[in-house]
């Protein structure tokens, strides 16, 4: 048996280093979350066990590997305080696949250091379940078959092409069969993965208050915020305004929401001017529970509310990778203001500063109605030697009007929140939004892609005749920001903001394209693959005609399709074991209906070596020929890499036996 025997007589030296190595790169991707004392453990068993194949004086004996292995159990529970949950549980499965490759002695071992690495993998799709690493996954998991199939061999020294043949052709007949599970195979409401997502909060993106800073921290961030891919044409680049938050209060230094009920948005208040345009988001976890739009959202999705401030809000924190579809209107105008609105829009804080409301009252003294105010507001940002920076310098008490009339320099926090304060003052009602303006476009996969670094600010007004309308100051003062992402590289305090236009040499276009490429990979994984939900099932199953409504349904349905595959694959496995699928076997059967004619009848549990013990025994004379042919069909039969050598000798032997009836 192969199981009891030891590991050298089952497995080779090389191979028997290739499965080290493959359990261990099974396990690596664990590293970025294991506590560093448990990973250094894994590290240290795992090179001791190389260390100790070269050098079998090194392998440790059954009591040091007690100690061992109570040493590790300890760790890890004394860096998670448990032995239960996802951090502690993955870490003690990797703890344990280090102890079988410390302990492998015989065949059986294999097997378990086999599985375990499986289970090490799957676990893996509880943290990322990114298409690069299923990629990386999937090629582990074939090496491991490999092993497997090495293991199980009769012979040492069959050729690798031969076990990667195999190997290949094993996940290829496989194949159809986890695309049938996948596509039919009822579907829970969750992702068993996401029972197991970390809900601690700490990734970079937006927040509920903006304060001076809050915003151009995020700029030098290249995190993807989501994705948004189009049905039909891009929107124009001026048009790419992505809603996330709406603002009311402000205290003079940073905005907030005093209020956290949000209201639903009424009927009637949005009035499109022109048709909607649809697309989907693709928004990465930031356990909030706002969502992104591009203004002005038609609907909410499902799981979302759509409130009076025109903000998606989710039922629950954005925990994980989600998607969802959309319409928005690009040009629009909203019903009259709310009397709560009103008040909320023109709340001017207590550190409003003569020189600010003198600045309103010289706009004022132009003439003019509200939208002639608006502009000579923008063109004193335009005109004056206002700078856009990443990194302004930092003002006092009153940010507002040291910015407006000193410092001059600012992101567009700064721009969007002084902004709004003058509007306040010259009784226009105002509000500030943040989200993300513009996105990466990728041709690979017809999307865009949204950033941190694209976090923006901007303002609305409220005028009588059109509604809410988006200002955008910043684009006054840096035109730029609405063609072009902002670069990441640091900048000295004041200086002015680099924008990315494009790459400065083709080797720079290349690896761009090769980002981008590998990001439409992974946006079609998560789109087909792991985004393939139940309401996604359930569409596919409407669209082939099946309406079921019920588990029961989808069981007779699952069962009735097994039932076809089982009855197929029972077809096929028949008609291998035919005599003419495989001319060997035919070649035997031959070999056996001439030996009836002696009155030698092979018996249908009777193997050829028990067969060729009965022939010595009851015809000797024939005993020296038929072992021959036995031991030649033995060898081509379960040996298939001796057929070369052996193949025309048997046929040979088999044409030339004629036995002589007994007389």
């Amino acid at each position: 048996m192969i199981r009891s025997q030891p590991l050298q007589r089952v497995i080779g030296s090389r191979s028997l280093l290739a499965l080290l190595l493959l359990s261990t790169l099974s396990a690596l991707p664990h590293a970025r979350h294991m506590e560093v004392a448990v990973s250094l453990f894994f590290i240290v068993i795992v090179l001791w066990r190389f260390a100790a194949h070269s050098y079998a004086r090194l392998q440790p004996g059954r009591s040091l590997l007690l100690i061992i292995t109570i040493f590790g159990t300890w760790l890890v529970y004394s860096n998670y305080q448990t032995l239960l949950g996802r951090e502690a549980g993955v870490a003690l499965l990797c703890v344990m696949l280090g102890l079988k490759l410390m302990e492998m002695k015989q065949g059986r071992d294999i097997y378990v250091a086999v599985y375990i690495s499986f289970f090490v993998i799957i676990t893996q799709f509880i943290y990322d379940q990114s298409f690069l690493l299923a990629a990386y996954l999937f090629l582990l998991m074939l090496g491991l078959i490999a092993i497997l199939n090495l293991s199980n061999r009769l012979q040492q020294g069959e050729d690798i092409w031969q076990i990667v043949r195999t190997t290949l052709r094993l996940a290829l007949q496989a194949l159809p069969l986890a695309l049938f599970l996948f596509l039919l195979f009822p579907r829970v409401s969750t992702p068993l993965w996401q029972f197991f997502v970390d809900k601690s909060g700490g990734v970079t993106g937006l927040d509920e208050h903006v304060s001076p800073g809050s915003v151009s921290r995020l700029s030098q961030s290249q995190a993807i915020a989501f994705r948004a891919h189009f049905d039909g044409q891009l929107p124009a680049a001026e048009s790419r305004y992505w809603r996330a938050l709406v603002l009311w209060d402000s205290d003079g230094i940073s905005w907030h929401n005093q209020q956290s009920k949000h209201r639903p948005l009424a009927k009637g208040v949005i009035q499109p001017l022109a048709p909607a345009i649809d697309y989907e988001v693709f928004v990465e976890p930031h356990y909030r529970k706002w969502l992104f739009a591009l203004d002005l959202p038609a609907l909410a999705p499902s799981g979302a509310r759509l409130t009076e401030t025109f903000q998606l809000v989710a039922d629950k924190a954005v925990d994980r990778e989600i998607n969802y579809r959309l319409s928005s209107y690009l040009d629009y105008k909203t019903s009259p203001l709310k009397e709560h609105q009103l008040a909320r829009a023109l709340q001017q804080p207590d550190n409003i500063t003569p020189r600010m409301s003198q600045l309103v009252a010289d706009w004022r003294k132009l003439g003019g109605d509200d939208r002639q105010l608006i502009a000579a507001a923008l063109e004193f940002f335009h005109s004056r030697p206002f700078v856009y920076t990443l990194n302004p310098p930092l003002y006092g008490q009153n940010p507002t009007d040291q910015f407006l009339f000193e410092g001059r320099q600012g992101f567009c926090e700064h721009y969007a929140s002084s902004f709004a304060l003058l509007m306040r003052i010259a009784g226009i009602p105002s509000r500030l939004v943040i989200g993300y303006l513009g996105g990466e476009y990728n041709p690979v996969g017809n999307y865009l892609i949204l950033r941190q670094s694209d976090a923006h600010a901007w303002v609305e007004v409220w005028l009588a005749d059109s509604g809410w309308v988006r200002i955008d100051p910043t684009t006054a003062v840096a035109p730029e920001r609405l063609l072009s992402s902002i670069s990441t590289a640091r900048r000295g305090i004041g200086e002015p903001v680099l924008f990315r236009i494009s790459e400065q040499s083709l080797l720079g276009q290349l690896g761009n394209r090769l980002v981008l490429a590998l990001d439409a990979a992974n946006m079609g994984w998560r789109r087909w693959v792991v985004g393939y939900s139940r309401a996604r099932q359930f569409n596919l199953m409407r669209s082939l005609g099946f309406e079921l409504r019920g588990m029961r349904q989808w069981m007779q349905l699952l069962l009735a399709v097994m039932a076809i595959v089982l009855v197929i694959l029972a077809l096929f496995i028949i008609s291998r074991g035919r005599a003419g699928s495989d001319p060997v076997l035919k070649a035997y059967q031959r070999f056996c209906r001439k030996l009836q004619r002696v009155g030698i009848h092979r018996l249908r549990h009777e193997g050829p070596l028990d067969l060729a013990k009965r022939i010595a025994q009851q015809r000797p004379e024939l005993a020296t020929q038929t072992m021959e042919i036995i031991r030649l069909y033995i060898a081509l039969r379960y040996q298939p890499h001796t057929r070369d050598t052996s193949n025309a000798r048997f046929f040979q032997q088999v044409r030339r036996f004629h036995p002589g009836r007994e007389r």
